[in-house]
């Protein structure tokens, strides 16, 4: 059975995996119109980091087996745990470093002895809502979606 510490750990590290990023901010070839106006020579190359204005995170599906380890019991337990990040920035940001490091560098949470279960969050999909060039109050959300892998008991 899923604890409810796990979920917690889970919402624990989603949040620090986002407080750490790194998003860096966007900048724009002054006067250009064109579609593709992200400077990459100019003030780009100083690399802003930019920290989320908030992150939060929750479930928003999961998947069950019966686990076959209880015999004739028949329990199910959880196998598979979908979850959404959402963060927010006061400017427009891009997100490929983050994912890069999130597609390379295993997200684990290891068992302890409140975590029954190794649990790896797999990044699964982002969707981005940039702001218009024009409306420098909004930033960049983005809304991330991981797969919570829970290994056997």
């Amino acid at each position: 059975m899923t604890t409810l510490v796990e979920k917690i750990e889970i919402q624990k590290k989603l949040h620090a995996m986002a407080v750490a990023g790194p998003f860096y901010k966007v900048f724009h070839v002054a006067g250009n119109r064109a579609p593709t106006s992200i400077d990459l020579d100019g003030a780009a190359a100083q690399r802003v980091i930019v920290p989320p204005a908030s992150a939060v995170s929750n479930e928003t599906q999961a998947s069950f087996n019966v686990d076959d380890a209880q015999g004739r019991n028949q329990q199910s337990d959880r196998e598979s745990w979908s979850w959404t990040l959402i963060v927010q920035f006061d400017v427009e940001v891009t997100a490929y470093a983050v994912e890069e490091l999130w597609q390379t560098t295993p997200q684990r949470i290891p068992r302890s002895a409140s975590i029954r279960r190794q649990i790896d969050l797999e990044l699964d999909q982002a969707v981005y809502t940039h702001p218009t060039r024009q409306q420098s109050r909004s930033g960049t959300r983005i809304e991330f979606t991981f797969n919570a892998r829970l290994s056997r008991r």
